[in-house]
């Protein structure tokens, strides 16, 4: 949790990589970051063989987050972390000084756009030995007090508000690509430091920077994502997702 009021992000990643617990920990002590780190193990992750599944989770002020990511990626790196469709990326969003209805509204608001950057599993979920997962289901509803009692299984999940002070974005797939996580922060940044609540959630691109006020230096990575998982998100086809998204 943080330590001070400054603006904090928190970020899990989920992936495999070559080395186990002990090892990748001690690399991330020795990177100097075990004041911003912890490593868990996640039951959800379907690791290649011969691979060992983890989470890291990060909590980082705001003016350290690129230095940080990019430290983080490089151990990951060196442990030769990947991900499939079994990862995700979760960000929490610091409520501390913030309308959480507001915010909750509006991140809800973005979820086309959102969702359209990404993978269809995350938003439609994916079949593993004959079974439905699906852990980041798209909110269905803008009311704050609702979502925080339907649980954690959400795009946008209020429930963490009660534990850490937060909203958790859980809606993007696995990725250990510094460029990927920092733009994904900032976009999420920028949608939660709007001003006024938005009625009616855009269905563009030039809709999205319009209403969110998103920054020019974005706007080529959105429309990339968007781009990328075009036809697949037309089709629902999530087979080739086994691949780094």
């Amino acid at each position: 949790k943080p330590t001070d009021e400054t603006k904090h992000f928190g970020i899990e990643l989920e992936f495999f990589a070559n080395w186990n617990q002990s090892k990748l920990g001690v690399a991330l002590n020795d990177a100097g970051l075990s004041e911003v780190v912890q490593l868990k193990t996640d039951g959800s992750i379907r690791a290649r063989d011969g691979m060992h599944g983890h989470e890291l989770n990060i909590c980082v002020k705001e003016s350290e987050l690129r230095s940080t990511l990019e430290r983080v990626c490089q151990v990951l790196t060196e442990a030769g972390a990947d991900v499939n469709k079994s990862c995700g990326m979760h960000v929490h969003i610091d409520m501390r000084t913030r309308d959480k209805e507001k915010v909750f509204s509006n991140l809800v608001s973005a979820q086309t756009i959102l969702y359209a950057m990404n993978p269809p599993s995350r938003k439609y979920g994916y079949q593993d030995n004959g079974n439905k997962r699906h852990y980041a289901k798209p909110n269905v509803g803008k009311d704050f007090q609702t979502a925080r009692r339907s649980g954690r299984y959400h795009g946008v999940n209020a429930s963490a508000f009660d534990k850490f002070k937060t909203l958790e974005v859980r809606l993007h797939a696995g990725t250990v690509d510094p460029r990927k996580i920092l733009n994904w922060v900032l976009i999420l940044d920028a949608v939660s430091n709007l001003e006024t609540e938005v009625a009616r959630g855009p269905s563009t691109v030039t809709g999205f920077k319009r209403l969110y006020n998103i920054p020019e230096t974005l706007m080529s990575y959105i429309t990339e994502r968007v781009e990328k998982f075009r036809s697949a998100h037309e089709s629902r086809d999530t087979s080739t997702e086994d691949v780094a998204a």
